[in-house]
């Protein structure tokens, strides 16, 4: 069984695999996909968007890691990273990291969770860790529109993909409620065959945007928020 935990900075990924492995599946192995990059650096480069000699978005084996400065960000080759991550996952992993969808395919996994919370939860965790506002902006942002979420239906198919909202919850119940699914998922497939899709919490923060000035406030660079 290959397990995904994914989703943006701050929802809980890296705990809820710790509360999961100590309480519910000790045979399991943690698999980081940040520290595997970190270990290969080979796989990094850095991209400077005045200048484009580097992968950029526009490259579909590129994702952005991390914005820096206003003057380059942090690049991926996604590629070659699916490539390392092949040779070390096993049927034991837990594979955590919001690059889970641009490394891995949707034959190598058994479930995706995808958790999610409040931006404005975020905002506070973001803070905390001193993130530039830029870059709290920019992850609201891509938590508001589910980015993580529409790639990681559209890598994995909605089959293998749950979400979960960690926003009121601790490690230890996030963890609780992704065993749950495990075990749902199980009964799911013998009964069903696969032919419908996994029924879990549906996530949408659209919502917050009540008015221009929230638009404003998440999406800066927007031009809607101009007008």
């Amino acid at each position: 069984m290959v397990l995904v935990i994914t989703g943006n900075p701050g929802v809980g990924k890296h705990t809820a695999a710790k509360k999961i492995v100590s309480q519910h599946m000790p045979d399991l192995e943690i698999l980081d996909i940040n520290k595997v990059v970190l270990e290969n650096k080979s796989v990094v480069m850095l991209n400077h968007p005045k200048r484009r000699r580097n992968y950029t978005q526009s490259n579909s084996n590129s994702h952005i890691i991390s914005k820096k400065s206003d003057d380059y960000t942090i690049d991926v080759d996604t590629e070659r990273l699916g490539y390392i991550i092949s040779q070390k996952i096993s049927a034991k992993s837990i594979v955590v990291g919001h690059l889970a969808p641009y490394v891995l395919k949707k034959d190598q996994i058994k479930l995706a969770v995808i958790l999610r919370k409040n931006p404005n939860h975020l905002e506070r965790i973001y803070k905390k860790r001193k993130y530039p506002l830029r870059k709290i902006r920019d992850n609201q942002a891509s938590e508001i529109l589910g980015v993580i979420a529409h790639d990681t239906i559209a890598r994995f198919g909605p089959r293998k993909v749950a979400q979960v909202d960690t926003t009121n919850t601790t490690g230890i119940q996030t963890a609780y409620t992704i065993n749950k699914i495990l075990e749902n998922f199980e009964r799911y497939y013998m009964n069903h065959k696969g032919n419908k899709y996994m029924v879990t919490e549906s996530v949408d923060w659209l919502a917050l945007l009540k008015t221009k000035r929230d638009i404003k406030k998440f999406f800066p660079d927007d031009e809607l928020c101009l007008r």
